[in-house]
This record gives C-alpha cells, structure tokens and sequence, in this order.
C-alpha cells in the first residue's frame, strides 16, 4: 500500500446500508450509501473507496448486470481487482486503475461465462478530476452553484443517442431499451474510457453512481440536490428520492414522466474540504 494511504473502505458487494455514511479524508468528504433491488434477495452492486492521503481519493461504483448470470460475483470480482491493483506501491493511480479494470475483465471472462459487470472510478486529486468507465455507471463533477462540469456518457446506444443529440433527457430514461449496455466488465471487446482532467475548484462536489440513480433522477435533480448543503444530507435527500421512486417502481405505481426504475442503487459523493 502506498505509505500515505490511511485506508480502504467499502469493497463491498453484498447486503443493504441504507443509512449514508460520511468519511473524512486528508483533504476531502467522502458520503457513500447502497441499497438492494426491491424485487431481489442479493444487492448486485459493489463499492470502493480508497484514501489516499494528500494524493487524493480513489472511488469507485460496480454493478453487475442483472440480466446476466452471476451478476454480483461479476461484481465482487471487478472490486477485488480494482482494490488489488493499489495494495502495493502506486506511481501512477490512472495507470493502477486501468490495470484493476483490465484484470477484472480477464477474470470475469475466464471464470464467470456469460457474466459481466460495469463499473466507474473517479480519481480525485486537490486540483482535479478524473474519470474511468465501462458500461453505465456514471459519474458528475457539479461546481457549488450548479454548474456541471462534466457527465461521463453512458455506454449504451441510448446513452450514446443523447450524447448526439437524438434523445432528450426524459425520452432517455423513458426509452423501453434503455437497460442496453454495449460495454462492460467481462464483455467481448470491452473499452475503457478515460475522461479529460476536470479542474477542481472548493466545495465542487464529485458524485459515482450505479444506473439506480440516473434511472430514478434527472440530471438537474442531480445537480440541484448535491451542489449545496452539508455532504451526508444531500446524499441523503438524492438516495432516499431514487429509493422511493425505485419502491414505487418496484409495485407498478410510477408517475407518467417521473423516472422509476426497480434497481439496486449505489451513490459514493466527494466533496473537497
């Protein structure tokens, strides 16, 4: 582990902590929260934090696909990987995420026929921000008044029809193949993306997320919930309004052009200090 790392938190894919709970790091708050599918037994999300002292914040969010076998092993497979890949010295955090992406892909491939999982990892440095992705797990770098600074495209061919423009934000996540995904964790061909650095300004606010939060919220939800207030009760009001929409989801009760989606949801938040 590198000498400054305090500690790993979160490698976890399994059960249910409804109550968000705030970390501190060196230079940062870090407020993570998961829940289970209403209709499942097994949360199939996972998540990983790992402070990494004056060198920043390592977060990321997994989340095997439930439409495929072995989802949450998929899961825990891509967060063992990805916490591997930082338990010896780092020169490079970009390039040890990269290599956890790349193992994780090769064993999920190799043990778990047909499984697959995506997943996104933000690093998290005093001055900036940078993302890591396949599939559809997103992340949101938003400054305090709301402007938002950058969105990771979700790789999907509804994801991929926004980015150009051809489908606005609530025929999206009203879109009856919107649980597509073309990349991921243990696909044939899988791609990993590596966003721009994102400048960093105090009190910006990071957020990593499973799709059970950008398929029960729109993005100015999103935004206007998370830029402002004290960390752990914006993650609050932002989880428990997707929980709820997922609650109603979940028992044929959605409103018509609210978005509801019946899914495990994972929310990791950082702000700067």
């Amino acid at each position: 582990m590198d000498s400054h790392s305090k500690w790993i938190r979160y490698p976890k894919t399994e059960g249910t902590d409804t109550e968000p709970t705030l970390l501190h790091g060196e230079g940062f708050q870090v407020c993570w929260v998961s829940a289970r599918d209403p209709l499942k037994d097994v949360n199939q999300d996972g998540a990983l934090v790992i402070d990494l002292g004056p060198r920043g914040i390592i977060a990321c969010a997994v989340d095997g696909m439930g439409g495929m076998a072995n989802g949450a092993e998929a899961a825990a497979i891509t967060v063992e990987c990805l916490q591997a890949a930082f338990a010896g010295p780092v020169e490079s955090r970009r390039s040890a995420l990269v290599d956890g992406f790349e193992a994780a892909n090769e064993r999920v491939a190799r043990e778990l026929k047909g499984a697959g999982a995506t997943a996104v990892a933000v690093l998290v440095d005093v001055e900036f921000v940078q993302t890591i992705h396949a599939g559809d797990a997103e992340a949101l770098v938003m400054g305090q008044r709301g402007k938002l600074k950058f969105r990771t495209v979700a790789h999907s061919p509804v994801g991929y029809a926004m980015e150009a423009g051809l489908l606005d934000e609530e025929s999206a996540l009203a879109h009856p193949e919107r649980h597509i995904v073309s990349n991921g964790i243990g696909l044939e061909g899988m791609q990993i993306q590596i966003g721009p650095r994102i400048d960093l300004s105090a009190k910006d606010t990071v957020m990593v997320c499973s799709d059970g939060i950008t398929d029960n919220a729109f993005e100015g939800e999103i935004v206007d919930t998370l830029r402002r207030g004290a960390l752990e009760a914006s993650t609050r009001k932002l989880y428990e309004l997707c929980r709820h929409r997922a609650m109603q989801a979940s028992q044929g009760l959605g409103e018509p052009g609210v978005p509801g989606k019946s899914d495990d949801i994972t929310l990791i938040t950082i702000r700067r200090r």
